[in-house]
């Protein structure tokens, strides 16, 4: 799906742009983001399914299936496992 991927790395864009940080929360593969733009101050949640599918409560992620929240947790999460001197990491 080509307008997905453009959206995607649009997402992307964005999420770098805009310095989104997303902070883990006790429990396994829940994390939450700070809105800047749709209701400053209030946060989203996002979680990972077992399959390792990124989703997120912001009405963006709710419209397009993409968001810059999404985006930032997904590249966070490669980095972790990407790292050669991590815990889980590549080899």
């Amino acid at each position: 799906m080509k307008l997905r991927g453009g959206v995607r790395n649009s997402a992307g864009r964005l999420c770098e742009a805009r310095g989104v940080r997303v902070v883990k929360l006790a429990g396994r593969d829940r994390y939450l983001a700070r809105s800047r733009t749709y209701e400053p101050g209030s946060y989203f949640e996002l979680w990972v399914s077992p399959w390792g599918h990124v989703r997120c409560t912001c009405p963006g992620f709710t419209y397009r299936g993409v968001c810059k929240h999404a985006e930032a947790l997904r590249d966070k999460l490669n980095k972790r496992h990407s790292s050669p001197g991590r815990l889980g990491g590549g080899s």
